[in-house]
This record gives C-alpha cells, sequence and structure tokens, in this order.
C-alpha cells in the first residue's frame, strides 16, 4: 500500500510541475513540443486508472487534486486539437472520470466524489493565468464544458444520483445547498477583488467564474435534483432539505426587477451594471438561478404528491402552488391564489413570469446577437413550464365555471382571472415564437447547412446554432402546450417552417436516385426533427395542423414547381378541363419517342441553374413523399381534393414536359422528370383511399379522373429508351412502379365509382318505394340509366385502348423491344385495377344482390370481361404457348373483330361445368416456351415479368368476379394455361438455389394471387374428381413456402411479427410469404369438404417426417455429424404450413377440429422428430458466405419454428390432446438445446464447418432461449400432473437454461474465445427464465418438497458454484 502510495504521489507531483508549464495556453510552442505534452498526460491519466482498479485508497482524502489534475489535463487537451493523439486522451480523460464517479457510488460515498469535483473547479479557475486575453480564459471554460457536459459523463452521474440509497437522498440535497452556498460566496469574492483592483484581468476572472457557475457546475447541480429518487419514504426529509435549498436561492433573484435594471444578490452583494458587472456575467448566474428554481419546482411537486395531506399543504406554501393540492370546488372561494407561479414567493414585489422574461431578455441579447444562448433557453422552459400551468388552471377554471351561477361574484371574478391567464399565456407563445424566429436564420434549412444537436443535450455548452436547433425540437415536441395560445400567423409560419425542414435534406442520393434513403446520423437535426414532428399522430391531433397543412403544403410547392418551370406559368391550383387536356397529350404522343441518342446535360456548372434545378426537382420528391408519410386517418375530404388537384396539374405538366423534353426551350433531365411524375402517382392512391375512408356514405365521387391515368400512361409509357445507359435499371424499376401505381388508382377510383354508383341506386329505389301519392300519368327517370354512365365510359375508354393496343401487337413481338410489351401491360394494368375495383365493392352482399338484378349494368360487365378475356386469352396463347397459329392473330379494325376472334372459347365450359376445367388442367399437355419463361424467372426479361404479372392478377380477378356474380362464359381452358404456367414456374422457383431477382416478385405475387382465388372453388367440385389436383396444389404451396424458408436463412419465423427486414429483397421475400399463407388458408375455408381437409393434413405430415411425392429420395430429414443434422426446403415448409392449420383452428375454423384432433399426435411427434435430428451446435450459427447457403433452410430456424409450434399446441389443451411421453419430450427439449451452447467454441466450429463460413447468432440464441422459455412455462401452466411426473427434467433443463447466464462475458481459455452473450442479451434471458421460476412458486402446492430445489440451485449458481464458476451479475 505504501509503495502504490507513493507511485500515486510522484505522479501527481509530475502532473502538477507540468500543470505550472500551462501547457493547455502554449498557443506558440512547437507540434512536437504538444505532441509531448499529450504522450506525457495520457500516460499519466492511464496510469492512474490503473492505480484505481488496483487499490483505490490510494488516493486517500486528497480527491480535489486529482479532479485538479484531470481538469488540466482537459484543458491541454482542448488546445490541442490538432495534434496527433488528442482523441486517445480525451477518451482517457474521460474513462477516469466516469470511473471516480462509479467508484465512489459503488463506496455509496458520491456525495463527496462531488463535492470534491466542484471544490476542484472553483480553485482551479485562479490557477488559470494572469494573462489579458480573454480567450485563455474561455479556453479554459470549454475545456472543462467538453468534459463534464458530455453525455457519458452527465449519464454516470445521473446513474450515479439514481444509485444514492432512499435514507441518503435528502443528505445529497443538503450537500447540494452547502455547495452552492460555496459557490455564491466564490462569485461574491471575485466582485469585490475586481471591484477593489479595477484591472482587465481581475474582470476576466470574474467572468470566468461567472461562466464556469452557468456552464459547468450548474449542468452537475441540475443533474442531481433531476436524478434524486423520490419515495414515500424520503419525501418528508426531502421536502424539508429542499425548504432549505429554497431560502438561499429565493434572495438571489428577490429584487430582480424591482428598479429599472436588472439586480442580482450573491451573498447580499448587489451584482448589476451599475456595480461594474458586464451583462455577460449576469446572464450566466441568471441561467444558475433559473434552471435551479426550474429542477427545484419539479422535484418540490414530486415530493409533495408522496407526503401526508397536511403537510402537502405546508410544504405548497412555501413553494406558492396551493391550487395544484386543492380541488377545484375550492379555487373560487382562494382570493389570493391567481396569483401564485413560478416567481411569486421569490421576486418582490410579485411579478409575472412575462415580465420577468423580458426583463431578463433585454441584458441577453444586444443589436440581434445572443449574449447567452443557454439563457434564453431556460427562458424558453420557464414560459412552457408557465403554460403548462396556466393550461390546467383554465381548462379546470373553466370547467368548474359551468357549474356556477354566472351572476355569482366569485365566478364574476374567476371568468376576469381566466382572462388574464388566457392573455398571459398568449404572451408567453409569442415571445417562443418570437424567439425562434429570431434565432432561426434561413441558412438552417439550406441544404448545405450541416450540424445538429445530440439527443442528450447539455445547456450548458450551447452555442447560437445549437440553440437554435434546441429551441426547433422542443418546440415542435411541446407543439399541445403553446399551439392553442399562439396566432394564426405565427401558426402557419410554424407549419411552413416545418415543412421546409423536413424537405431540407438534399444529397447526391436525392438528386441523382430513385430512392429516398433514411438519414442516419449522430446529431438529431432540424430535418430529424421535422420528419418526426410530421410522422407522429399526436402532431395531427392538434385542429392547427390539419387546418393549415394543405394550405401551407401545396403553397411550397407551388414555389418549388415554379422554380423548376420558370417559363410555364402553371396554376396548380385550377382545374382543368381533362377532356381538352387528354386531346392535346394524344397530339403529343402521336410524335415518335425514340430513335435518338440522348446527350446528357451538363449538370455542374451555375450559370445554366442545372445545379438549382436539380434542388429543386428533389424537394418536389421529399415533398410529395411526405404525403405518403402523413397519416390517413387525418386527411380530410377537402384537403384530398386540394393535394389531389395541385398533384395532377404537376403530373399534367410533367407529361407535356417528357413529350416536348426535345425541344430548345426545354433543359431539363428527362430521368428527373419521370421520377417525379412516378412519384406523383405514388402519392394518387395514397389520397384516393384517404378521401375514400372519410367519404364513407358516397356522397360524392373520387376525383381522380381515370382517362386521364390512362391516357397519361400511355403516352410516357416508351420514354425509357431515352434514358441514359447509366439509369437504365433505375428507370426500369421507375416504370414498373409508375404502371403499378397507375393500376392500384384505378382499383382505388374504380372501387369509389361501383361503390358510388351502386349505392345510388339502392337509396335511390328506397326513395322510390316511399312514393305514395303520385299524380296520374307521372313517368319517373331511370335513374340506373343516370348513375351508370360513368362506368359504362370507363368500360369504353378501356375497350378503345385495349383494341387499339391488340392491332398493334405482332407475332414477334419479343424481339422488337420492351416498348410494346410494357404498353400492352399498361392496358392490362388498368382494366385489372377496373376488374378489382368492382370485386372489392361486390364483396357487400347488398350490392351483389342488386347489381345481379340489373340486367344492363350485368349485360355491360359481362361484355367487359368477355373483352378483357379474350385479349388476355390472345396475349397468352401467342406469347408463352409453342402451338399458337399465326393465323389466329387478330387484325387491326373495329371493336366486333376482338368479339369475335376465334381462338377456341366456343366451346370452354361455363361455371356449371367445371369438372371439364379439373380433367383439362390434370391431363392436359401444352408446350410451354420454356425458354421464354426461363428468362422470366431468372430475371432476366423484366418487361415480360410484369407484363405475365399482370396477366395473372387480370385472371384472379376475373375468377374472383365469376365467383361473385356468375359471369354468362368463362374461358375456363386459359385458365388451365394459366394454371399450367404458374406450376412451371413456381416448381423451378422450388428449386432455385440463389436468392430470386427482384423482378422475380412480380409474376410470383400474381401466380400466388390466382391459385388463391382458385382455391375458394373447391367447394363447389366433386371431392373425388378434384382430390388430385388439390393435393398438387398443396404441395406447390409446401414447396414454395419451403423455399422461402430456406431463403430467409436465420430470419425465418412463423410470422413476420417483430421481423427486421435488412434489405429490399428481404422485404419483398416476407411480404410474398404472407401472401402465401393467405393463399394456403383459403383452401381450408369454411365449405370445405372433409375428404380435401384430409389430404392437407396428410401432404403436411408427410412433409414433417420427409416424404416428398414423386422424389426418390424419400426421408429428407438427415441426422448429420457432431454439430447437427439438416432437412430440406420440403420438411421446413410443412412445419410453416402447420402453423397455419393450426392458427385456423384457433381462430374459430371449427370445421378442422375433428381432422386435426386425429393426427394431432402424429404431428407433434413428427415435430421432435425434427428437432431430435438437427440439435447440435450448429444451430447456433449463422452461415454467411456459403456455397449452398439457400439450398436448405437453417436448422436453427427450423428448430425454433418447431418449439413455438409445440408451446402453441402445449397452451392450448382443450383442442390438442397430447399424450404423456410427448409431454416428456417437452420438458427435455430445452436442456438438450443449450447444453450445446454451454460447450460452444467458436474455433471449433468453423474448422469443423470447413469451406462455409459462419458467424455466431446472438440474436438468435436470445430468441430461441425465450421461446424454451415459454414452452417449459406453459408445461407447468397447462399439463402440471404430467410434469410433476417429470420433476426431475424440468430441474435438469431449467439448470442448463441457469448455466448459460454464467457466460456474460467473453473469456479466452488456451487460446480459444467461448461463447458468451452481452449484458443486455443476458438480462432479456434472465427475465424469460425468471417467469418459469414464477410459475413454479405458483405452482408449489402441487410441487411440494421439489420447489425448494429450483430455488436452492439458483443460489448455488449465484455465488459462483455453477459449471463456470463465474456466479451470476447482479442485474
Amino acid at each position: 500500500m505504501n509503495f502504490l502510495k507513493l507511485i500515486y504521489d510522484t505522479l501527481m507531483l509530475i502532473s502538477s510541475k507540468i500543470s505550472h508549464k500551462k501547457a493547455y495556453s502554449c498557443g506558440s510552442d512547437e507540434k512536437s513540443q504538444k505532441e509531448l505534452y499529450i504522450s506525457v498526460r495520457k500516460d499519466l491519466i492511464i496510469t492512474v486508472h490503473h492505480l484505481l482498479d488496483i487499490e483505490y485508497e490510494v488516493v486517500g482524502d486528497d480527491l480535489e487534486s486529482l479532479w485538479a489534475m484531470i481538469f488540466f489535463s482537459t484543458a491541454c487537451c482542448y488546445s490541442s486539437m490538432d495534434v496527433e493523439g488528442q482523441p486517445l486522451l480525451f477518451s482517457e480523460i474521460l474513462r477516469l472520470g466516469c470511473k471516480l464517479i462509479d467508484l465512489y457510488s459503488e463506496l455509496r460515498q458520491v456525495d463527496s466524489s462531488i463535492s470534491s469535483l466542484c471544490r476542484a473547479l472553483r480553485h482551479s479557475s485562479s490557477l488559470v493565468g494572469d494573462s489579458e486575453a480573454y480567450t485563455q480564459f474561455a479556453s479554459y471554460s470549454n475545456a472543462l464544458s467538453m468534459l463534464l457536459c458530455s453525455s457519458k459523463f452527465r449519464l454516470s452521474l445521473g446513474n450515479a444520483i439514481k444509485a444514492i440509497p432512499e435514507g441518503q437522498a435528502s443528505g445529497c440535497i443538503k450537500q447540494l445547498s452547502t455547495d452552492i452556498m460555496e459557490s455564491l460566496d466564490w462569485i461574491k469574492c471575485g466582485h469585490q477583488l475586481k471591484t477593489e483592483k479595477s484591472n482587465k484581468c481581475d474582470s476576466l476572472q470574474f467572468r470566468l467564474r461567472a461562466e464556469l457557475l452557468g456552464k459547468v457546475l450548474s449542468e452537475v447541480y441540475i443533474i442531481i435534483l433531476d436524478s434524486i429518487t423520490v419515495t414515500s419514504g424520503n419525501s418528508y426529509l426531502l421536502g424539508v432539505s429542499l425548504t432549505n435549498l429554497l431560502e438561499i436561492i429565493r434572495p438571489g433573484l428577490s429584487n430582480l426587477v424591482s428598479s429599472q435594471e436588472i439586480c442580482v444578490l450573491v451573498d447580499g452583494v448587489t451584482l448589476s451594471k451599475t456595480t461594474g458587472c458586464d451583462n455577460v456575467s449576469i446572464c450566466w448566474i441568471l441561467v444558475v438561478f433559473f434552471r435551479l428554481i426550474l429542477s427545484y419546482r419539479s422535484l418540490f411537486r414530486q415530493t409533495i404528491r408522496l407526503v401526508a395531506p397536511r403537510e402537502s399543504e405546508k410544504m405548497s406554501l412555501v413553494m406558492s402552488d396551493s391550487l395544484t393540492i386543492r380541488p377545484a370546488s375550492d379555487w373560487l372561494e382562494m382570493a389570493g391564489s391567481f396569483g401564485e407561479d413560478l416567481f411569486s414567493s421569490i421576486i418582490q414585489p410579485p411579478t409575472t413570469v412575462l415580465d420577468v422574461i423580458h426583463s431578463v431578455l433585454d441584458i441577453c441579447t444586444q443589436d440581434s446577437v445572443v449574449l447567452c444562448p443557454p439563457l434564453v433557453w431556460v427562458l424558453n422552459a420557464v414560459a412552457l413550464q408557465r403554460l403548462v400551468e396556466l393550461n390546467l388552471l383554465i381548462r379546470s377554471s373553466e370547467y368548474k365555471l359551468q357549474w356556477k351561477d354566472a351572476d355569482d361574484s366569485s365566478c364574476r371574478k374567476w371568468g376576469k382571472r381566466v382572462t388574464r391567464m388566457r392573455n398571459e399565456a398568449v404572451g408567453l407563445t409569442k415571445f417562443m415564437m418570437e424567439s425562434l424566429s429570431s434565432i432561426y436564420k434561413d441558412q438552417i434549412f439550406a441544404p448545405s447547412f450541416g450540424g445538429g444537436i445530440d439527443k442528450s443535450f447539455s445547456v450548458g455548452s450551447f452555442e447560437e446554432k445549437s440553440l437554435a436547433y434546441a429551441l426547433w425540437w422542443t418546440n415542435c415536441q411541446h407543439v399541445d402546450i403553446w399551439c392553442s395560445h399562439a396566432a394564426k400567423k405565427d401558426l402557419k409560419k410554424f407549419l411552413t417552417l416545418v415543412i421546409q425542414a423536413s424537405i431540407s435534406y438534399i444529397n447526391e442520393d436525392n438528386c441523382h436516385s430513385t430512392t429516398n434513403k433514411p438519414i442516419h446520423l449522430e446529431k438529431v437535426t432540424a430535418y430529424q426533427i421535422a420528419l418526426e414532428f410530421l410522422s407522429n399522430t399526436i402532431s395531427y391531433e392538434q385542429r392547427f395542423v390539419c387546418r393549415y397543412m394543405a394550405s401551407s403544403f401545396c403553397k411550397i410547392l407551388q414555389m418549388s414547381v415554379s422554380s423548376i418551370f420558370a417559363t410555364s406559368g402553371v396554376d396548380l391550383s385550377e382545374s382543368p378541363d381533362w377532356i381538352k387536356v387528354i386531346s392535346e397529350v394524344e397530339k403529343l404522343s402521336d410524335v415518335q419517342i425514340g430513335g435518338f441518342l440522348w446527350r446528357k446535360p451538363d449538370m455542374v456548372p451555375a450559370e445554366n441553374g442545372n445545379e438549382q434545378i436539380n434542388v429543386e426537382f428533389a424537394k418536389c420528391q421529399r415533398l410529395l413523399t411526405l404525403l405518403v408519410q402523413m397519416p390517413e386517418e387525418y386527411l380530410s375530404l377537402e384537403s384530398s381534393s386540394l393535394y389531389i388537384t395541385y398533384i395532377l396539374n404537376l403530373e399534367r405538366l410533367l407529361v407535356s414536359s417528357l413529350l416536348e423534353w426535345r425541344s430548345e426551350s426545354c433543359s431539363h433531365n428527362p430521368y428527373q422528370i419521370f421520377r417525379l411524375l412516378v412519384t406523383c402517382r405514388k402519392v394518387l392512391p395514397t389520397l384516393a383511399l384517404a378521401s375514400g375512408k372519410v367519404n364513407v356514405i358516397g356522397s360524392s365521387k373520387c376525383s381522380l379522373p381515370l382517362p386521364w391515368l390512362l391516357k397519361s400512361l400511355s403516352a410516357v409509357i416508351g420514354v425509357q429508351n431515352t434514358f441514359p445507359e447509366d439509369n437504365a435499371f433505375e428507370a426500369k424499376v421507375a416504370i414498373f412502379s409508375m404502371l403499378h401505381y397507375t393500376s392500384y388508382a384505378w382499383l382505388l377510383a374504380s372501387k369509389d365509382q361501383f361503390h358510388h354508383e351502386i349505392g345510388s341506386i339502392l337509396s335511390d329505389r328506397k326513395l322510390r318505394r316511399k312514393r305514395k301519392n303520385l299524380k296520374p300519368g307521372t313517368v319517373e327517370p331511370d335513374i340506373s340509366e343516370c348513375n351508370l354512365q360513368s362506368v359504362l365510359q370507363l368500360t369504353d375508354t378501356l375497350d378503345e385502348n385495349m383494341h387499339k393496343s391488340l392491332t398493334t401487337f405482332k407475332d414477334e413481338f419479343l424481339h422488337k423491344g420492351c416498348q410494346d410489351l410494357n404498353k400492352l401491360s399498361s392496358t392490362i394494368a388498368c382494366f385489372q385495377g377496373l376488374l378489382w375495383g368492382l370485386a372489392s365493392t361486390l364483396d357487400n352482399k347488398s350490392f351483389r344482390m342488386k347489381l345481379s338484378n340489373n340486367t344492363e349494368m350485368m349485360t355491360r360487365i359481362n361484355s367487359s370481361v368477355h373483352s378483357c378475356m379474350n385479349f388476355i386469352s390472345f396475349l397468352i396463347k401467342a406469347s408463352f404457348l409453342e402451338d399458337q397459329p399465326s393465323g389466329k392473330m387478330v387484325s387491326s379494325g373495329t371493336k366486333g373483330v376482338l368479339m369475335k376472334c376465334n381462338l377456341e372459347e366456343q366451346s370452354c365450359p361455363a361455371i356449371s361445368d367445371l369438372e371439364a376445367f379439373l380433367s383439362q388442367v390434370q391431363h392436359q399437355k401444352l408446350c410451354l416456351k420454356k425458354s421464354l419463361l426461363m428468362q422470366i424467372f431468372r430475371g432476366e426479361n423484366a418487361e415480360a415479368s410484369f407484363f405475365l404479372g399482370q396477366l395473372f392478377i387480370a385472371c384472379s380477378a376475373v375468377v374472383r368476379l365469376n365467383m361473385q356474380i356468375d359471369l354468362t362464359s368463362i374461358p375456363w381452358n386459359l385458365f388451365a394455361i394459366v394454371v399450367d404456367i404458374a406450376q412451371f414456374l413456381l416448381l423451378e422457383f422450388s428449386r432455385s438455389e440463389e436468392m430470386p431477382h427482384q423482378f422475380t416478385f412480380f409474376w410470383l405475387d400474381g401466380a400466388v394471387k390466382f391459385l388463391e382465388e382458385l382455391g375458394s372453388y373447391f367447394p363447389r367440385f366433386d371431392p373425388s374428381l378434384s382430390r388430385e389436383f388439390y393435393s398438387k396444389m398443396i404441395g406447390l404451396h409446401l414447396k414454395v413456402m419451403g423455399k422461402c424458408i430456406s431463403l430467409e436463412k436465420k430470419e425465418a419465423k412463423l410470422d413476420n411479427q417483430g421481423k427486421s427486414c435488412i434489405s429490399l429483397e428481404t422485404s419483398r421475400l416476407d411480404e410474398f410469404k404472407e401472401r402465401l399463407r393467405m393463399s394456403f388458408r383459403k383452401y381450408m375455408e369454411k365449405k370445405s369438404s372433409e375428404l380435401h381437409l384430409l389430404s392437407v393434413i396428410v401432404a403436411v405430415e408427410r412433409a414433417l417426417v420427409g416424404e416428398q411425392e414423386g422424389v426418390m429420395a424419400n426421408y429428407e430429414i438427415v441426422c448429420g455429424g457432431s454439430n447437427g443434422g439438416e432437412v430440406s426446403s420440403f420438411v421446413a415448409g410443412g412445419i410453416d404450413c402447420l402453423d397455419s392449420i393450426l392458427e385456423l383452428l384457433l381462430t374459430g375454423s371449427k370445421h378442422l377440429e375433428g381432422t386435426i384432433k386425429e393426427h394431432i399426435q402424429n404431428l407433434v411427434a413428427c415435430l421432435f422428430n425434427v428437432i431430435l435430428h438437427l440439435q447440435g451446435p450448429t444451430i447456433f450459427y449463422d452461415y454467411v458466405e456459403s456455397i449452398k447457403a439457400y439450398e436448405r433452410p437453417d436448422s436453427g430456424s427450423v428448430v425454433l419454428m418447431c418449439v413455438e409450434i409445440l408451446t402453441k399446441i402445449s397452451r392450448n389443451p382443450f383442442f390438442f390432446k397430447k399424450g404423456a411421453c410427448h409431454m416428456v419430450q417437452c420438458l427435455r427439449v430445452p436442456g438438450a438445446l443449450f447444453q450445446y451452447l454451454l460447450q460452444l467454441q467458436i474455433v471449433k466450429i468453423s474448422s469443423d464447418i470447413g469451406t462455409s463460413k459462419c458467424a455466431f447468432d446472438r440474436k438468435f440464441s436470445v430468441e430461441l432461449y425465450a421461446i424454451s422459455c415459454r414452452m417449459l412455462c406453459t408445461a407447468i401452466k397447462n399439463h402440471g400432473s404430467e410434469t410433476r411426473d417429470c420433476i426431475a427434467l424440468l430441474e435438469d433443463s431449467v439448470s442448463v437454461l441457469l448455466h448459460c447466464l454464467e457466460t456474460v462475458n467473453v473469456h479466452h481459455v488456451d487460446g480459444r474465445e467461448s461463447f458468451a452473450w452481452e449484458v443486455q442479451e443476458a438480462v432479456k434471458c434472465a427475465s424469460c427464465l425468471r417467469r418459469v421460476y414464477e410459475e413454479v412458486r405458483q405452482q408449489k402446492d402441487f410441487f411440494k418438497e421439489h420447489s425448494f430445489k429450483f430455488l436452492s440451485r439458483y443460489i448455488w449458481v449465484y455465488c459462483g458454484f455453477g459449471p463456470a464458476g463465474n456466479g451470476l451479475i447482479s442485474r
């Protein structure tokens, strides 16, 4: 100990000598000398840190000197920002400072460490130097602020205060009061010294003391007050200590605004401009007092709530806050309580908060320059706190006054007081708005503006820029507090600022990329704050946001569009004549686009404005994206109509620019124009959906002009050929997005129109039935005729476009290029949108019945569907069948040509003859164009992929409509071809070993959607005739589902809840997997026959044992070596589909109950068999670079799914009766799985894997641990008798899970790295295991003498006698 003490004293002596060199201020020293100082300081800090780790008592009672060394080292570090090694020195200083706080917190002596810190800081200021340069003093205060205001140090200090025992909390406040008195005396001495000597150095010394007090010491004080834990046990003593603290604070502000200038009393000495104190020093002292009052008031209120009622009344008098502890019924009788506010008990004579703010603000700003940014923020915090109180008083008073007589004198008095409170609230809000607008300059929203504010910001370290961010953040977070008192002008201005800030982040990706990537910065920026405000539903609950959002948004959009198209002069608010607009677009589109080389314009020179135009394009993109992110429920019908009008006019402008861009007058980048057009089309469905939800009655139609959507799409669909090669891929994606959004817009708008038209027919007929006294000879108009005109016009427009597209279609269209395919896709996309809109409307049973009785409507629908199906039939046969005769091509001509086209539809069966379809689909032999289909499968022909996907979706719409209203003729032989194509592609997908191309999902979604709609027909089929086809469809679902699980690897789950999509591919895969589950459930709907349901169960059971029909290898579950086995994707698909079956049963599908109960024992046995084969250490690893990574599913994910299903079965014993042997296995599985985790060694596993690279998956191990604990809890709760009979297995599994919690940190044994969890991961696992212990405690009467064994085992391991010998950490 003496030797260590000698070393420590020597180190402190060296540090003292270096400090006398004033290394922190040697601005003219050589760089090498600075590097030497940095190196020596770093070694000293590290050595002292090691000494504290060895024996903390070496410090003795001289903790103040150690803090002084830390401060001078920080000053040296701050003055050497450009020196190599400076960041490492600061990190070591910060570690040592946090170490001192944490060490003395563990010793329950954190108050001594904090008081030593404060004394060292006050003492060190006098040693800064005798220089008359203010930069030296400012450098020292900034250095200490860098250390003590850092988020890591503040967090460490806050945690130490929270860890103070309950009984020591009041003592901590007493120590704080003592230190505040010492600091005030320190300030007084500095002022007296300055007054006596009157030299510049002493003036700067006093200013330094004031700055250190307001910037650094106040931060320490506030952390203490904000972190103290108040309980019912210490509340009274805390109240006494806080009362004493107030007696220290009160004199300082007692005469703050008593005269014409601001006066602060510090220990009896007046500080003001008259006494020679500068405004900056006064501001820093006011920062301390105001922050102390705010924190004191908050803590005191917590105390009042927990003390006895009598004591709370006494304490409220101290704080002058009697209103908060009294009911509103007593307020009217309280004469003098209205004047109580933040300063009523401090400042004499009593002054309102607003008057104090205005008085202090006069010395805080000088010539529009903020002298002390932290004080401005504190004043805003004071105003916000007062607004909270005023809102409470106003609302409570108004509510109470409703129940009183208006002529009562007390009511009249309180009515006047409420008026004065409202006026005060208006004044405070005006001050907050003025502070925001005066500090916020235009450059804060500029694209190049950088910076931000830390999430855990420190008030003392504020500068003018950081103050702007802090005020912006505070106003956005607390908009509900001040918005009701703000002027209309201020509200509009604030909302405009929010929108401008939300589009202010512009970078190269925004200008030249199709994606808007989320911004991840360490600091919170104005962009992020505004975006958070606009994405928060609470913001839209404020009336002004919904009222002014649309007008503010459209105004900014108009300005941005005007900057791009300066010569157009288009007013986006006017409603155009769409017939005229469409006619103009058709004339422009007659000019061939393409056939020339695109020359990339110069994007850099500023003189031609291209750079600014790029920024404006990006702003428009962000504005439109903002609409998509807004909550739909807060979009009113009026605002949606306004948005739609502006966006449609912008679309009109963009389409015209695309068609005219070759002219000399247009210098815009066509790709930018098209991207903006796609974004416009993306927003329209969102607005249509929102307006449809608002307009549920159907009183007015959707304002989307559907003919414009079709014509504009057809006009620009070929513009892709004019884009440069470096945008080729992005252009394809944009084209397909345009097609998809247009189709979705057609679906929503047509659904709205069908809903409106059919709803009008229903309401008109009801009205007609009520008419009783009609005059003789009165002829009623045919209401249905006028109501159906808009629907008839839509179908006529589509028929015309369809025939026009077909006349230009050629036999060898694939060799000509993608333009024809995209044009055909556009027609099909709009038609299928119309059909799906009708199908969605007919989901309403009453609508369906009335439509079936309307002969004219049914005739027109049948005609349109027949034309569409002939069109689709021709395209499918010409495109995907080898033997399509060329003579069947439809030539150009009239509308009747297509209707009479002989495509072998004359003999196709109607819906009453489905057996012929079954025979055809089960026995037909088609010659498909497999080369084309393989191109589509591999993503090599993106246009054909999208084209095929649209064909699938259109066919599925017809199948749905036929189920709803029995169409007169359906080409079932065409659907047999579609089924064959879908089967071929899906089987290829199930056999693939690579992640599918993103274009593959175009046809994947469509194929599964078609199979889903086809599944609803099986209840109409003869089960004996359709069983083979039904089984084939079920097997196809199992294979495709298994392949999805293989592609997801460790991310595979039974459902998508809680999954994190790490890429676009995994996100699309999740969506496809969910659609596949929906399709699978469709085959087991309530009307399904028992024979069909039995086929499903048998197929799943065969999949679980690894038996696949038609495959030579009949057993696809392999045990493997010591590291575990593997299963095929077919087995994994069976597991997922079994979960879907169980979910259907548990959600009310009782028709499955009998079939499931007969096979549940076999299914459970199959799941245990899978776990038995796969268990091993490899289940905890993720293979990141395996040669065949996607060939088979991840064994760990399969095990996790099996355990989850077994838990679900155990949780519902009413439906699923498990045998005793199965319960034995349930109790054994957790221990069997996690025993491998205890033996896990990374080096050994990696070497065994060979060519595959792997990584331990901690997230997965935590998930498996949690579900294993859940399995044990479920067994104990629902199967108590079976569990008691196998109590030894339960004890063993719990012991293994408990032992896993021992290895929390990484330990190195014999050069090998063994498994370990991080602390937070172990805490999650421990909370899951705790539920098992709680369940055992609940069943202790049932388990009797076995209960104590669980607790004794826990104590044994906790004390360090487990296998690892580490024990369990306290957390």
